[in-house]
């Protein structure tokens, strides 16, 4: 047994992971989520000692901080990895020797290039190819969960870099926030790529927004306001998300994922089908939800997720504590349309895609060829299975048609005038698109989600064809086109 495998074990055997295991959940997920809650207990220490010192203006050396985000990761990374956390160490390493060179010989451009195949070659190769049977496994938390988090943040850090050579008005105004002029040092890169709060299912954030964190920015002008409201906040996060992982694990088991490959799917009624998918599709993206806002409410205990920003009434500037928000519960609950449920699912993913790879095809000259190559990208980030990419042209599909009707007033955003209307949208739009999207994004193969399709005669997608078809027959209204 390796070292690494014997720190595991000592763990689990310490935090209970086999007393819950046994009681049937995913030994990888229950590690995952305890590592996750125990993440508070590190912010709070990181708080009470770094917060305060620097509240205080007693502490000016980032080091050691630096040291414990890198302690603190390597704790975790073993705990929930094993000897698969060597990848993460060697993709660490390489970035930082990428990013050294690329700066030291002023190629940066190259750097970035070089980042882009190295990082997405290593995970696709050693992770995604090597795993055979990766779509026939029962869902899990494996190596490959935290290294597609740090194959992103290598890429953005790289690019922080790229736009760092570049001369100040060729960037726009948020490259000048997120811009590097300098290559970063070894202890911050390992301490930034790595940061315990963000190392196992995110979020992404930049360096420029870390070291300011570090540096306690907007801790110090939140004064001591800063500990009452980050802790009342991370505790709401936590209270939720604990309460969605204990729903998801009661009923979870009795709508699985698994059920659609089971002969006794087909032989309920097709109401009876579409109902099953509607109700798991949900309870799937509900799982999601519950894991983020749990490692959501450690980052505002330690402070990351606080900034300043502009109030877009009045203008002025205001701290808040959302930063790293990755799900607005209040919006994809309460939405009509599709559009703002991206905007309130997995926040910081698609603002990343947004900023390193949506805005960065611009030279393309059509914005719908633009988000389609995105869409491509986040397909091949999740694996090479074809479930992935008929899931996200899905969407992509739907969100087309359903911005081109809210132009026609076919559709409508929020409940104002016929809420009538508004519901049934919502039930349409954003319940039954949304709950449909997950049978190919969680059975993955061709063989195993098309048999589901064709037992509910493709209903997801003929009502998208339809909305499609309204798009070439309805004229715009005067209004949209005047604006």
């Amino acid at each position: 047994m390796s070292l690494a495998t014997s720190i595991q074990s000592t763990l689990d055997s310490a935090l209970f992971v086999n007393v819950i295991a046994d009681a049937g959940l995913n030994k990888g997920i229950a590690r995952a989520i305890l590592a996750l809650i125990a993440n508070y207990q590190l912010a709070f220490l990181e708080r009470w000692f770094f917060g305060s010192q620097k509240m205080h203006q007693k502490i000016s050396s980032r080091l050691p901080q630096h040291l414990y985000h890198i302690i603190c990761a390597v704790i975790i990374m073993l705990w929930n990895c094993a000897d698969d956390s060597k990848h993460m160490l060697i993709c660490i390493l390489a970035q930082y020797v990428i990013i050294k060179l690329g700066t030291s010989f002023n190629s940066r451009k190259l750097a970035l290039a070089v980042t882009w195949i190295f990082q997405m070659g290593y995970y696709l190769k050693i992770g995604i190819f090597a795993d055979t049977d990766y779509a026939d496994k029962e869902y899990g938390f494996t190596w490959t969960t935290p290294h597609c988090v740090l194959v992103l943040r290598c890429i953005m850090l790289a690019t922080d870099v790229f736009d760092g050579g570049k001369q100040e008005n060729l960037l726009k105004w948020d490259q000048k926030e997120t811009s590097l002029k300098k290559s970063p040092g070894f202890v911050e890169s390992v301490a930034y790529m790595a940061y315990y709060g963000a190392v196992l299912i995110g979020p992404q954030f930049t360096l420029s927004h870390y070291r300011n964190f570090i540096d306690g920015k907007h801790i110090k002008k939140c004064k001591e306001t800063f500990f009452s409201e980050t802790r009342t906040l991370a505790i709401k996060k936590l209270v939720l998300g604990v309460t969605l992982v204990a729903l998801y694990g009661v009923i979870g088991p009795m709508l699985s994922v698994e059920h659609l490959k089971e002969d006794s799917f087909f032989k309920r009624s097709l109401p009876s089908r579409i109902g099953y998918i509607y109700i798991m599709g949900w309870l799937q993206f509900y799982k999601y939800l519950s894991m983020w806002l749990i490692s959501e409410g450690a980052l505002i205990l330690a402070g990351v997720g606080t900034v300043e920003t502009k109030n877009r009434k009045t203008q002025e500037l205001v701290l808040d504590h959302s930063h790293c928000e990755n799900v607005k519960v209040g919006l994809i609950t309460t939405c009509n349309v599709m559009l703002e449920f991206v905007d309130g699912f997995n926040i910081n993913t698609n603002k990343w895609v947004m900023n390193y790879c949506f805005k960065r095809l611009a030279f393309l000259g059509n914005k719908n060829v633009s988000q389609l190559a995105s869409l491509a990208f986040l397909a091949l980030w999740h694996g090479v299975n074809f479930g992935y990419f008929t899931c996200f042209f899905y969407e992509f599909m739907t969100i087309f048609a359903e911005k081109e009707l809210l132009a026609r007033g076919v559709l409508v955003r929020g409940y104002k005038g016929n809420k009538f209307r508004a519901i049934l949208q919502k039930f349409v739009q954003v319940h039954t698109i949304g709950a449909y999207c997950m049978i190919d994004f969680n059975l993955l193969e061709w063989e195993s989600f098309l048999p589901v399709w064709k037992s509910v005669y493709f209903y997801g997608h003929l009502l998208v064809v339809l909305e499609i078809l309204l798009v070439f027959v309805l004229p715009k209204s005067k209004v949209q086109k005047k604006e």
